[in-house]
């Protein structure tokens, strides 16, 4: 796996989780 790749779907999952958490606060 390239290291690149592994970039965007760590940022990807920090992006989502960041997100998730966001949408459980203002809910």
């Amino acid at each position: 796996m390239s290291k690149s790749k592994m970039i965007v779907r760590t940022k990807f999952i920090d992006r989502a989780c960041h997100w998730t958490v966001v949408i459980c606060f203002f809910l």
